[in-house]
């Protein structure tokens, strides 16, 4: 308790750090540094920010340690991809019901992998999502690692509190900031 704890100040602290909604992928970073540093092995932790509105789909991810320890981010059209991916459509769905989806990847996960950022570095054996207000940490176990996932799952249902601030905050940024340059411009061209 006290190190999943731990994990979620760490997260949240990186999050209280970020200034830009891109900085949220030192913030998947640190949250895969500590899933890994409680012992659950993982291939890769995902954040992915659903934003029907703009169809938007944001995706951040962090590999561990063994994995070459790399980072990628990556934003697609939600509604094309939720045309041509069903595990996409899976997540929304999921997403939408407020339901954890926990399941084994397939030939239709790997598939749309293989078109994204993290291509043939990512072959998980389980897949678990938790959903939150903008969208779903996920993190891709592989066999040996899939058994301990309780832990695991209630360290992302802790995680998505802080997140959900955390992403408040960084759009309520982007949006004065935004403000802030139309107010130049508007005194610019006076």
């Amino acid at each position: 308790i006290r190190r999943c704890h731990q994990a979620v100040v760490r997260v949240q602290q990186a999050g209280l750090e970020a200034n830009t909604l891109p900085e949220l992928g030192k913030v998947v970073r640190i949250l895969g540094d500590e899933v890994e540093d409680m012992g659950l092995g993982f291939e890769a932790v995902s954040l992915h920010l659903i934003d029907e509105g703009k169809d938007l789909l944001t995706s951040f991810h962090a590999l561990p340690e063994t994995r070459g320890y790399r980072s990628f981010q990556e934003a697609v059209p939600l509604q094309d991809s939720l045309d041509q991916n069903a595990p996409l459509r899976g997540l929304v769905s999921h997403w939408h019901r407020n339901k954890i989806w926990e399941r084994e990847a397939d030939a239709a996960f790997n598939q749309m992998i293989d078109g994204s950022s993290l291509g043939a570095l990512y072959r998980p054996d389980f897949l678990l999502d938790v959903p939150f207000e903008q969208g779903a940490l996920s993190v891709g176990l592989s066999a040996h690692h899939a058994v301990g996932r309780e832990a695991l799952i209630s360290v992302l249902r802790d995680i998505t509190e802080p997140m959900v601030l955390i992403i408040k905050r960084l759009a309520q940024l982007e949006a004065m900031r935004d403000q802030l340059r139309e107010q130049q411009v508007g005194r610019d061209t006076i």
